[in-house]
């Protein structure tokens, strides 16, 4: 999946965290979400606007669901369960991992 083709499905699938999501969907989202949120605090911060930073802060809290949904997607892509998501390191450990093939994870069609 390239960078163009996996924000609109992560902004599609926001709040679909049952299936998988590859390695590259996952990173390439993350990759926006952080291009995003540096460059409107930036911005906010060499202008000193203070309205461009809170327009940065609800940009960021808008970008907590995917981020969340896409990670949970992807750990499931791994073969393990959501909750792993809660255990910081060893989820950017599974993030990195290839997928696990087929698993209990897939949707059924």
């Amino acid at each position: 999946m390239t960078f163009g083709e996996s924000i609109p499905t992560c902004f599609r699938k926001v709040v679909d965290f049952k299936g998988r999501a590859t390695r590259s969907e996952c990173w390439w989202f993350f990759l926006f979400a952080f291009g995003v949120s540096f460059a409107i605090s930036s911005t906010a911060e060499f202008f000193d606007n203070r309205s461009l930073e809170i327009f940065g802060i609800l940009c960021s809290y808008a970008l907590v669901l995917p981020s969340l949904s896409v990670g949970v997607r992807r750990i499931h892509d791994t073969g393990h369960h959501w909750w792993f998501i809660l255990i910081p390191f060893y989820n950017l450990i599974l993030c990195c991992q290839p997928s696990d093939g087929p698993n209990q994870f897939d949707e059924v069609a």
